[in-house]
């Protein structure tokens, strides 16, 4: 049987780890980490990542980020991620992961210091790594995966043309997009549609259509924009997803996820994609609430989403004046193979992996890890059937 490190952790001014492994859960052990380190770790962060900075745009942050941060070159993200790994995970943890026999899954529950580490990136020599929900959240009785897949692409949100700043995130759809995989769903696709012209951009997918949509799937992917509250001084109940929605005033109205704790009628799918801006943020709340947390508590149990503000096509261009391909709708793909997989938590480190090496070996802007390396997975209960 693979073994699982499960690792929490906690905060009052310094920090606080403990550790235990699946096989011997009453064998606890713990460290401290000092107030000092967390700051240098949430300041080097903030200098590394596309999340803007004081007065910065985003499109400033994502250039910033991209072209001289920490991750833009394959040699300063090995420092980066040594560095990290080396004030985050004590030395006798390292050794016990070294020691390990089997490659171990790896359970982190951050603090909201540590809620932006790319884990998966720092600890993959060690480990595959999910994101543990907090003890609050409860397993659900296991969903049926198969089945009807509601797919959300790149919304129109109203009062917003295709370049304002809830403009379109992948570009005018073409036929012979990547996303146009999708099709193969056939009748299980919601919206059901005969091309990706008519699913990507659609004007009609509102809150009242989602929650029917989900009522009866599996799976939910969605593709476009969302707003974190955590992190920025406002309740992560605020954290939302941008759909069609509009108010009784015909004003534009988010779909929060306070709304969808509070609204009846909602049931996730079990198996959810969020890809949109720090989407999987809800760590960076003390409460650990936001969009993640709320689909966990609504029947997901495994739920794929952002840490940061996610490099679009577009802003890859920008930044290194051509780029091949689509390197986000490719991402895109590869969490909805995963996510059809028998074992996608598996499936998805493996594709990491891939991504990791490419990486390295070219440095190519379509491999840049402030895309691939943004991917969170939270697990709730055992998604391997």
């Amino acid at each position: 049987m693979r073994p699982t490190l499960l690792i929490k952790w906690a905060e009052a001014s310094d920090g606080y780890l403990s550790w235990r492994w699946s096989s011997d859960l009453s064998r606890v052990e713990a460290a401290h980490i000092g107030a000092d380190v967390l700051e240098a770790v949430q300041d080097g962060l903030a200098a590394a990542l596309p999340n803007p900075v004081g007065p910065e745009s985003t499109a400033s942050a994502l250039d910033r980020a991209l072209t001289t941060g920490a991750f833009a070159a394959p040699d300063t993200t090995e420092v980066i991620c040594r560095e990290l790994g080396n004030v985050l995970i004590p030395q006798p943890l390292q050794e016990e992961l070294r020691n390990a026999h089997v490659r171990p899954l790896i359970r982190i529950q951050p603090s909201p210091a540590v809620a932006q580490v790319p884990w998966e990136l720092v600890a993959h020599a060690w480990g595959d790594v999910v994101t543990m929900p907090p003890a609050t959240i409860q397993a659900h009785r296991a969903g049926r995966v198969g089945g009807n897949v509601v797919a959300v692409i790149d919304p129109r949100i109203p009062g917003q043309t295709a370049t304002s700043s809830l403009g379109s995130v992948l570009g005018r759809p073409t036929p012979d997009a990547p996303l146009a995989s999708l099709l193969s769903y056939g009748d299980r696709l919601r919206p059901a549609v005969d091309s990706y012209v008519d699913l990507a951009r659609r004007r009609d997918l509102d809150r009242a259509w989602l929650q029917a949509a989900c009522a009866d799937a599996g799976r939910l992917l969605f593709v476009g924009h969302t707003s974190n509250a955590s992190g920025h001084g406002v309740p992560g109940e605020n954290s939302a997803i941008h759909l069609c929605d509009v108010d009784a005033s015909g004003g534009y109205r988010p779909l929060t996820a306070g709304d969808l704790l509070s609204e009846d009628g909602w049931r996730i799918p079990p198996r959810v994609a969020l890809i949109g801006c720090e989407s999987g943020g809800d760590a960076r709340d003390h409460d650990h609430l936001g969009l993640t947390m709320a689909c966990l508590s609504l029947g997901a149990e495994l739920v794929t989403a952002t840490r940061w503000v996610l490099p679009t096509d577009q802003a890859l261009t920008e930044a290194f004046g051509s780029v091949d391909g689509s390197p986000l709708q490719e991402l895109v793909r590869a969490v909805d193979a995963a996510h059809a997989s028998t074992d996608p938590t598996t499936a998805l480190a493996q594709w990491r992996s891939a991504r990791w090496a490419a990486w390295r070996s070219s440095g190519r802007p379509e491999d840049h890890p402030l895309l691939w390396a943004a991917l969170t997975t939270s697990v709730l209960t055992s998604t391997r059937r």
